[in-house]
């Protein structure tokens, strides 16, 4: 039997429908993590974590592009130096940070 909300009419599914995420969905069992002293511009880093992992990085020298696999997922312009950039890394992906900046801010969901 559905549930209906009265005021949207919007319709839920019965309740013996399972709706807990699955233990592989991103942010289930994982933290973010401060890892800029052992992350570094240039090299390229490899998820081996066994679950799609989150990279955040805060560049401090603008025209910051973040790869996955060689393509770029990320990218910020000249005159972004401060902003925010981020991409998924799916399991087994590369990842890797290009930027003026030599030491950005750099945070992982693992």
């Amino acid at each position: 039997m559905a549930v209906t909300l009265v005021s949207t009419g919007v319709q839920f599914p019965d309740a013996s429908v399972q709706t807990t995420a699955a233990p592989s969905t991103i942010g289930v069992g994982q933290t973010w993590q401060n890892v800029v002293t052992s992350r570094a511009a240039g090299t390229t880093y490899t998820n081996s974590t066994g679950k799609t992992i989150q990279v955040g990085i805060r560049s401090q020298g603008g025209n910051a592009v973040l790869r996955v696999n060689g393509v770029i997922a990320a990218q910020s312009g000249v005159n972004d130096a401060g902003n925010f950039i981020g991409a998924l890394v799916p399991p087994g992906n590369t990842y890797q940070l290009q930027a003026g900046a030599p030491k950005p801010d750099w945070g992982e969901l693992r």
